[in-house]
């Protein structure tokens, strides 16, 4: 969807503002959504084309999501178009939440041509064969259609590349991975983070509201910034056709131990001391981390 907003209206490519009238319409409005759709399929081009709806052109730069306020039904679109051509067409439609903002995408996969109406509907002619010629309807002449005919639609595959990238321009970089040891302090010799008495002046209040679990967490956090590396993955699709449903699949082969996956869900937060706004007693400001040369980390202040 993102692609598609910055790119112009083309023989595989058309923005529509307002959804189209079809439930409960008159039949020159639903000739209208017929026309596109067959313009569309009937096209010259190398790659699947799309209606998208809910999205205004803005030539020169991104297009503007507007949403709609309904969704036609597939099902019905799907009974409809091919009740009124002479084989059946191509298309889906289908809807999505895209900036908070309701879209729908007609998608129209490259198919044999040409196609056209058994019978005339509406303004639309029978046996008339529409094309889309750059952002713009046409009807085909005798010779185009001919041609049309003669050409056979190539079954093309996807060819799909994974590779590691930045995520800033999800442009090809080779990874980065260090080689690191770290042995922490086993987890009960940490101190709570608690003060060792109560002084007279809210001791108690802190003690309440203190996490006396902040230095554990503030090891365990330490380690994991140090021992994970962030990966980046992309997929790029060189081929002919649409990949759908693209999923990744990463196997360590013969790693048992040793190895840790986290994603966003598992990766722990920088650790709160938990300190409430109303105490007046503070730890040790002096308490951090430090390593030493036995590559141990301790606990100074």
């Amino acid at each position: 969807m993102e692609r598609l907003l910055y790119e112009e209206e083309s023989d595989s490519l058309d923005f529509k503002q307002a959804q189209y009238a079809f439930a409960q319409a008159p039949d020159s409005a639903k000739a209208e959504l017929l026309k596109d759709i067959l313009a569309f399929a009937n096209s010259w081009r190398r790659v699947d084309a799309y209606i998208v709806i809910g999205v205004k052109e803005v030539k020169g730069g991104r297009g503007e999501v507007l949403g709609v306020s309904n969704h036609l039904d597939d099902a019905n679109l799907q009974q409809f178009v091919n009740s009124k051509t002479q084989r059946p067409v191509q298309f889906s439609y289908r809807a999505l939440e895209f900036e908070g903002k309701q879209v729908a995408v007609i998608h129209i996969p490259v198919q044999a041509r040409p196609l056209y109406l058994k019978s005339a509907y509406a303004q639309l002619k029978a046996a008339e064969v529409l094309f889309r010629r750059g952002s713009s309807t046409a009807s085909a002449t005798p010779d185009e259609i001919a041609q049309m005919g003669r050409i056979e639609v190539a079954t093309e595959r996807p060819e799909l590349d994974v590779f590691f990238a930045d995520p800033r321009n999800r442009e090809r970089k080779e990874p980065s991975i260090r080689s690191l040891v770290l042995e922490g302090p086993p987890r009960t010799t940490i101190p709570s983070y608690r003060l060792k008495n109560e002084g007279p002046f809210g001791a108690s209040s802190f003690l309440r509201h203190a996490n006396a679990d902040y230095y554990r967490e503030l090891v365990r956090y330490t380690q994991l910034r140090l021992l994970v590396n962030p990966l980046f993955l992309a997929i790029a699709n060189s081929g002919g056709s649409t990949a759908e449903d693209v999923r990744v699949q990463i196997t360590i082969p013969g790693a048992t131990t040793g190895v840790m996956a986290l994603d966003d869900d598992g990766y722990p937060a920088l650790p709160r001391a938990g300190i409430a706004s109303t105490c007046h007693t503070f730890p040790p400001s002096a308490a951090a981390f430090r390593h030493s040369s036995s590559r141990k980390w301790g606990i100074s202040g």
